[in-house]
Order: C-alpha cells, then sequence, then structure tokens
C-alpha cells in the first residue's frame, strides 16, 4: 500500500516542484515510446510486404503447358479498304496519322480490331485565354 501512496504523491506533484532530472526523464521516456513505436511499425510493414510477396509468387506459378499444345499465331488482319477522312484545312497529315495510331492502340487495349475515322478537327475555343490559364493553373497535377 505505501508503495502505491508514493507513486501517487508522485505523479500528483506540482509542475513547479519539477526538477531537471524529472524533464530529462519525461523526454527520454517519450522518445522512447515513440521511436519503440516506430519501430513495431516498421516491422509490421515490413512482414506485410514479405507476406504479400509470398501470396503472389504463387498466384504467377503459371502450369506448364503440354508440348502437344502448340501456339498458332493469329491471322493477319485484311487492311480495309481505305476510308475517307474529313479532315480540317491546316491540319498536317502527320498530326492525322499520329492521332489515328493513338486511337489504334486504344482500340486494341480494349479489343477492337477494326475501327473507321471518319473526321478529324480542331476544338472550338471556349473560354478566353485568361480562362485557361486559370483552369490550367488550379487543377495541374502537385
Amino acid at each position: 500500500m505505501e508503495r502505491w501512496s508514493t507513486a501517487i504523491m508522485a505523479a500528483s506533484k506540482n509542475i513547479a516542484d519539477w526538477t531537471w532530472g524529472d524533464t530529462w526523464v519525461l523526454v527520454a521516456t517519450g522518445m522512447f515510446v515513440v521511436f519503440l513505436v516506430l519501430l513495431m511499425l516498421i516491422l509490421l510493414v515490413t512482414l506485410m510486404g514479405r507476406i504479400m510477396q509470398g501470396t503472389n509468387r504463387k498466384d504467377t506459378k503459371s502450369k506448364p503447358v503440354p508440348d502437344a499444345v502448340q501456339k498458332v499465331p493469329a491471322p493477319l488482319a485484311q487492311p480495309a479498304a481505305p476510308a475517307v477522312q474529313r479532315v480540317e484545312d491546316g491540319i498536317e497529315e502527320e498530326t492525322v496519322a499520329v492521332i489515328s495510331a493513338a486511337i489504334a492502340c486504344m482500340m486494341e487495349e480494349k479489343g477492337v480490331s477494326s475501327f473507321r475515322l471518319k473526321s478529324i478537327s480542331r476544338s472550338k475555343k471556349s473560354r478566353s485565354v485568361w480562362g485557361m490559364a486559370g483552369i490550367s493553373e488550379n487543377t495541374r497535377p502537385f
């Protein structure tokens, strides 16, 4: 019982009665606790990373393909008849080719094998230069 009473009296000590020794003990204890928790978090994240790497390795292991099954290359798509493109004056052929290539890449990712580009035109200006500068300033990535 006496041990608890001294602990309670020490805890209720007024801050004006603290010595430099008490202050340094409190600072050292606080820093120790902070770094101990930080170390525990680092170990937890490292452990989780290793567990996830182990599960990813199990998922990526593929079953061996029998030798009897051979991959047959897909037949090449026959080029469609050249479509008539409506291109606005002032747009260079190189720009049209780049736009067409970008669309072809996007369509290929989605599984579409053929498409037709009907027209290319410049977008209409909907805002003033100052308005566009404001939008650009407020929406740029961090």
